[in-house]
């Protein structure tokens, strides 16, 4: 796989940082970027962010930091490369989580 874009580690950078503000003012969860997922459905993937909100954070973070189970919301900023296994694969992986879809080339958004 290749190594991610600058304008998607920019894409990557703003949504984080909005995200985080916000649950930051309202101390309502923890948002973490590129962290181990290991999903319920025996999947493992490493998003580009992750959302774990309310009481749902402490239980799914380990003491490495990394997250057992499915997150609030899981954002993956589509690149060209990544584009059929972000809007498929991981689609079918993350059926438990809220999952956006970025476009890194025209920034629109999916659920």
């Amino acid at each position: 796989m290749r190594t991610p874009t600058r304008r998607h580690n920019d894409v990557v950078a703003v949504r984080y940082y909005h995200l985080r503000l916000s649950l930051k003012e309202k101390r309502a969860g923890i948002v973490a970027m590129e962290v181990d997922v290991a999903l319920p459905n025996q999947h493992g993937y490493i998003p580009d962010i992750s959302l774990l909100y309310g009481d749902q954070a402490q239980p799914l973070l380990t003491p490495e930091g990394k997250i057992r189970g499915a997150p609030y919301l899981v954002v993956e900023v589509i690149s060209p490369t990544t584009r059929m296994r972000d809007t498929v694969h991981k689609l079918r992986a993350y059926y438990e989580a809220w999952y956006w879809l970025i476009d890194s080339e025209n920034l629109t958004a999916q659920e």
